[in-house]
């Protein structure tokens, strides 16, 4: 691990000193990223990180090292900035209080997150500008949700590493999320909906704030000292306060920090500067995009889903694809003898049932994929494949099963088996075969010596 920004100043207390624990093996390092959805510049000024062995408002007497870190208007916390780097953690459970200030050094919002520490890690703290309001735990709630994300009390162990402890998430793509304010661009972060504020979507001379919208632009400049002419505010060197216009000259120098680099009104797209420049239109559903006509703007794509197959967006020119679990339900192709699932590649399988699976009352079963009355049917008579060779299918006298009508032995056997008989009980019109054994019926069918009519049944 390495520093990364020179502006973190670091305050250790020791870490290796004496007899102080958690040197050589028994420490690592542990780095802090930021994303938020605060601005640089106009709301934020500085991040102030606090690492502590134990929890910060457990009475506990720990050492707390803490680290500095100063932010201009280029800094891009949406995606996420290095603000502290520790070297020398005694392994175990650690608290990281985030806290960012605005430039009067008032605290703009804070959030603390508890990790147990193993080896080297990167922690990434997400502080949305819709926390700012919310007090957690709530009063009357689960008293162990103490953080706060996307306007939610969430476990201080909730990171992006651990989203089960988040709760359930805004987001997973930037169309799920929406904002009442025109000049505020949402963008989906790790589960969390971001709104941020975008300057090139207001009129010139006008800078967006998060909550009004698009307001007169008062805010200090944090570009380079004065070359001559005034600027509206202080700047970042070491000049005093003054007043007037800031001669950034030359052109834009960046079309991607949402800050108008040559202050002539217009930042990122809408500076002529940045005309064919990459960019990001914050729509997953395009890609390729560039700077054009003043906007930010891709080529779009279609990601259409199926019921086998998710198709989804990510920027690029191809959809992410991912194809249902296997025996996941899909379409009906509504015949009560197949059962309808995804086969795991994107498609939905038909499978047939067994012969003699119900498919409707007792007495219709599945039969070579069709839904057949075994009541009815001659080639099916009481059971798949049973055949009456045209002689008729009927309930027999005395039960609710089906058999074949018959005049002898011989036409028995035909349909049935060896062992089957004609059979009259004395008093039936009509004559039916009679089974007498299980090989005498439909496979996976039983026969039932009764008195009366035997009969085979499923």
């Amino acid at each position: 691990m390495r520093t990364t920004a020179a502006a973190i100043a670091l305050v250790l207390a020791g870490p290796c000193v004496g007899a102080v624990a958690g040197c050589g093996s028994d420490t690592v390092e542990l780095a802090v990223d930021l994303k938020t959805d605060l601005r640089p510049g106009s709301e934020l000024a500085s991040v102030r990180t606090e690492l502590s062995a134990a929890a910060f408002d457990g009475g506990t007497m720990a050492t707390i090292r803490q680290a500095m870190r100063d932010v201009t208007t280029s800094s891009n916390f949406v995606h996420g900035e290095r603000i502290a780097e520790y070297p020398d953690v005694p392994k175990g459970a650690a608290f990281v209080r985030v806290t960012l200030l605005d430039a009067r050094g008032v605290a703009l919002a804070s959030r603390t997150t508890h990790v147990t520490l193993s080896d080297d890690y990167v922690l990434t703290v997400l502080v949305t500008r819709d926390c700012r309001a919310v007090v957690c735990p709530v009063p009357g709630g689960d008293p162990s949700l103490v953080a706060c994300v996307g306007a939610r009390c969430v476990s201080p162990e909730c990171t992006p590493d651990r989203p089960d402890l988040c709760g359930d998430r805004e987001c997973t793509e930037d169309l799920d999320c929406a904002s009442a304010v025109a000049c505020v661009r949402s963008r989906c972060v790790d589960g969390e909906c971001f709104e941020v504020p975008e300057d090139a979507l207001c009129a010139s001379g006008e800078r967006c704030d998060g909550a009004e919208g698009c307001l007169v632009d008062t805010t200090p400049d944090a570009g380079p000292p004065d070359s001559g002419v005034f600027d509206a505010g202080r700047d970042a060197g070491p000049a005093p306060m003054d007043a007037g216009l800031h001669d950034g000259g030359g052109p834009e120098t960046a079309c991607t920090n949402g800050t108008d680099d040559d202050l002539d009104g217009n930042a990122d797209c809408a500076d002529s500067d940045c005309a064919g420049s990459t960019c990001d239109d914050g729509n997953a559903c395009t890609h390729t995009d560039v700077c054009a006509a003043g906007a930010c703007a891709g080529t779009a794509i279609t990601c259409a889903s199926a019921t086998c197959v998710t198709r989804a967006c990510n920027g690029s020119a191809t959809c992410t694809v991912t194809n249902a679990g296997t025996g996941t339900s899909c379409a009906s192709d509504s015949n009560a003898c197949t059962r309808d699932h995804c086969d795991g590649a994107g498609a939905c399988a038909h499978d047939r049932l067994a012969n003699g699976a119900v498919c409707g009352a007792s007495y219709e079963r599945c039969c070579s994929g069709r839904c057949t009355n075994l009541r009815t049917s001659d080639g099916n008579c009481g059971g798949c494949g049973i055949s009456c060779s045209g002689r008729g299918c009927g309930v027999m006298p005395g039960t609710t099963y089906p058999g074949c009508r018959c005049v002898s032995n011989s036409q028995c056997e035909s349909s049935l088996g060896t062992g089957a008989t004609c059979w009259n009980r004395g008093t039936d019109a009509t004559w039916y075969c009679n089974c007498q054994a299980n090989n005498d019926c439909a496979a996976s069918q039983t026969c039932s010596i009764v008195t009366g009519h035997n009969y085979c049944h499923y």
